[in-house]
């Protein structure tokens, strides 16, 4: 792949990224500002649920971040590799 290829790849993978961030941020403030009309048992089965999930959003937010990362380390490689000969 090109130079240019992975660094549009990489801000695909990086909003991507950022709209999983987004959403987990979303749901934690909406089970932080919950208030006390809020507890009930499924409410707390809810937040349970909403805990495993959250830690499933990050790993993915993880992966994401590592992938960019790595995509980005590659661009610089195939910048030089493909410099034609002078």
């Amino acid at each position: 792949m090109s130079e240019s290829e992975l660094r549009d790849l990489s801000s695909k993978v990086q909003k991507q990224q950022q709209n999983v961030s987004d959403v987990t941020r979303a749901g934690q403030t909406a089970v932080s500002q919950a208030g006390s009309e809020w507890q009930s048992s499924a409410f707390e089965t809810f937040k349970a649920r909403w805990q495993q999930d959250k830690g499933v959003f990050d790993r993915l937010a993880a992966d994401l971040s590592d992938w960019t990362r790595k995509l980005n380390e590659h661009s610089t490689v195939a910048a030089r590799v493909n410099r034609p000969f002078r």
